[in-house]
């Protein structure tokens, strides 16, 4: 786990994956914490694009933890041209992945917004 030395950097970032397309058997990685760095993920916006309902399911692979994924949010539904917002605030540590995954082929763009701590 990233420790703060008591100098640093923190600053508002975003990260996006545009026309997302995957399914059950793969993950969409958007957002890899560097080393060195903690990030406080304010928001999550997904669009879908495909004109088809989805299901939406956000993980996060815990370096810290063997690479173990953890399903913060499971098989979400979002209907055809919807955009869903998630506003839940968590923290994601060195080498931590934010990842997503959808119940069948699927168009869908993403829109991270992010607080990077840099203590490197």
């Amino acid at each position: 786990m990233t420790i703060p030395s008591g100098t640093g950097t923190e600053v508002l970032k975003r990260a996006t994956s545009l026309g997302t397309t995957n399914n059950l058997n793969s993950l969409t990685t958007v957002l890899t914490v560097a080393s060195n760095h903690i990030y406080t993920v304010l928001k999550i916006v997904v669009s879908e694009n495909g004109s088809a309902s989805e299901l939406l399911t956000i993980k996060v692979t815990d370096a810290d933890q063997s690479d173990q994924s953890v399903d913060l949010l499971i098989n979400q539904p979002i209907t055809s041209n919807e955009t869903f917002i998630w506003g839940h605030k968590f923290v994601l540590d060195s080498g931590d992945l934010l990842r997503f995954q959808t119940g069948s082929a699927s168009n869908m763009d993403i829109h991270i917004s992010y607080i990077d701590q840099d203590w490197s």
